[in-house]
């Protein structure tokens, strides 16, 4: 089956219209880069080849890291709703330093946008599903300069997780 991901499904949401396409798609190559670099790091990997236009988000994530995290539970995991008929691939589940789980989704742009709490409660009912329990769930946006990165914790999955479904019918209707 041919399912959408999380990422598809609010790609409507998402407008990067006034951006142009070669700095969008340097972007976008930066931004794989830097969570490919995120994921060697959280699995423990020694990592010495680093790109010098992702190091700045690099030192930001394992400072994070280092701070607050106690282990990696998931990375990069494609997990898939057969239910709702959709599919995503959280960045990663850790236990925290003080022994919460939580589901972290990797950002590298500077500005907060409106569509990353519905992501992350879709990931979330993805990993409830795939049966982690999540205690707490965000976006970690990574500087670029490699300072502290900024945690931001999603607070109601419940109505941002109806969003997604809302989005998600959209999407169904409009594509088929």
């Amino acid at each position: 089956m041919n399912w959408p991901s999380v990422t598809e499904i609010l790609s409507p949401w998402t407008d990067f219209s006034r951006i142009p396409e070669a700095v969008l798609q340097h972007a976008a190559d930066r931004g794989t880069a830097v969570h490919e670099m995120c994921a060697r790091l959280a699995r423990g990997e020694y990592v010495i080849d680093v790109n010098p236009e992702t190091a700045g988000y690099t030192a930001s994530f394992m400072m994070w890291w280092d701070r607050c995290a106690a282990e990696a539970l998931l990375i990069e995991e494609r997990l898939i709703d057969e239910a709702f008929g959709f599919h995503g691939q959280p960045d990663l589940i850790v236990r925290l330093n003080h022994g919460e789980v939580a589901l972290i989704d990797i950002k590298t742009p500077v500005t907060n946008q409106k569509s990353w709490k519905v992501q992350i409660a879709a990931y979330r009912h993805l990993c409830e599903l795939a049966g982690h329990k999540i205690e707490k769930a965000g976006t970690l946006q990574l500087s670029p300069e490699g300072k502290v990165a900024r945690m931001r914790w999603a607070d109601d999955s419940a109505m941002d997780f109806n969003v997604f479904l809302s989005a998600l019918n959209c999407y169904r209707y409009f594509s088929g």
